[in-house]
């Protein structure tokens, strides 16, 4: 009987994201990123085999123009500096933290460098940025699993 109990919470672990995807329902509501199944990621501790956060982080650096910027939450942000500081991919890339986004010095520091540099977001929900006061300035093209925020008058 002990046995069976202490295999049960593992068992259980692996079940339920399984079953709740399946039924559709979302026992998570967290932020949605590419190659990330979030009720696995946050439901089952074993993390074994998850590359998600690389490959998303791989594939965003691989799409984005030299010299780009890259706005990120704290979601994506902290994969994609750790791909720049510790492995030493795309230096020439700025990630930026969208923490502050809606804050003006973020929208002064993307106005202030339209068409100087490209400009991406690291991926977007309308209730984790506040866009309005840069609304109808850009278009958000995408680009592999980042979106480029390109500017209306830029082909």
């Amino acid at each position: 009987m002990l046995a069976v109990v202490a295999i049960l919470p593992p068992a259980l672990y692996a079940i339920v994201p399984y079953v709740a995807s399946r039924s559709g329902i979302d026992l998570v509501g967290g932020s949605r990123l590419p190659y990330r199944d979030n009720q696995r990621f946050f439901l089952n501790p074993n993390k074994r085999g998850e590359n998600g956060a690389r490959r998303y982080a791989t594939e965003a650096f691989t799409v984005m123009a030299p010299d780009a910027v890259l706005f990120a939450d704290s979601t994506p942000y902290e994969v994609l500096r750790y791909l720049q500081i510790v492995e030493h991919v795309r230096p020439d890339v700025t990630v930026r933290s969208a923490g502050g986004f809606a804050q003006k010095v973020e929208v002064r520091w993307i106005t202030g460098e339209r068409g100087r540099r490209p400009a991406y977001l690291a991926r977007y929900e309308p209730d984790d940025y506040d866009l309005t006061a840069v609304a109808g300035t850009y278009e958000l093209v995408p680009a592999g699993p980042v979106l480029e925020m390109r500017p209306h008058d830029r082909p």
